[in-house]
């Protein structure tokens, strides 16, 4: 602006846009020293032609829809690669053994293990998956896999990052537990409390089935003011 220049009597020159670098983790409080590694994360996987929030991951099976399909008793232990399924979720666990990670998915309607080896996808995309945090939204093709425990998983073919998430989410384990923090913060309260999920679920289903019922009898909405300061 010609306020910033008047003292030198030199007009500006051209505005040119840059990318905002990650500060240095180093010496910075926890938080902010976390979300500061994530976006180093995010600026790796762009340098490398990553897109680390790509527009849509399409084609994908409901976690509740698979776990339904399939008895892993019947099945047995070990591989049923005859079955294959992509699925997306928030990463809400992983464990690392060596070569080889397992990490759990939550989607909408349940949670499900997958699990990756080096050997099956070689040192990049591994390593690729060993970088992913908590709280990342990960897309999964694999095929079907029942552990040694019974449990359905899937056996990683390809991992994708659907969505980097640049803060530590909240105790997914324990959920939260303090009202003021649930109630001001519902985006946290939704990722950690399974209970929380399933009433907003019900109220969608009960405020849809109420305006079907009143448009099949041809009533109109109306949009008013939900709060009223005014009595």
């Amino acid at each position: 602006c010609s306020s910033c220049s008047a003292g030198t009597g030199r007009s500006p020159g051209p505005l040119r846009a840059r990318r905002i670098s990650p500060r240095p983790a180093r010496g910075l409080p926890v938080t902010l020293r976390r979300v500061s590694e994530r976006l180093e994360k995010v600026e790796r996987l762009r340098e490398a032609g990553v897109d680390p929030y790509p527009r849509s991951y399409p084609d994908r099976a409901k976690i509740a829809t698979i776990l339904a399909a399939h008895d892993p008793d019947e099945l047995g232990a070990g591989e049923h690669s005859q079955w294959s399924y992509r699925i997306a979720g928030r990463l809400i666990g992983k464990r690392g053994h060596g070569k080889t990670v397992f990490f759990d998915l939550r989607d909408l309607s349940g949670e499900m293990q997958a699990y990756a080896r080096r050997d099956a996808l070689g040192d990049e995309a591994f390593e690729r998956i060993e970088d992913l945090d908590i709280g990342d939204m990960v897309g999964v093709e694999g095929g079907l896999y029942v552990t040694k425990r019974g449990q359905l998983a899937l056996e990683v073919r390809e991992c994708t990052l659907l969505a980097k998430s640049l803060r530590d989410p909240p105790d997914l384990f324990h959920g939260i537990s303090d009202p003021e923090t649930r109630y001001r913060h519902r985006e946290l309260d939704l990722l950690a409390n399974e209970r929380t999920r399933e009433i907003f679920l019900l109220r969608a289903r009960l405020i849809a089935a109420i305006r079907g019922y009143m448009n099949e009898h041809d009533f109109i909405e109306l949009e008013t003011p939900t709060l009223q300061g005014l009595a």
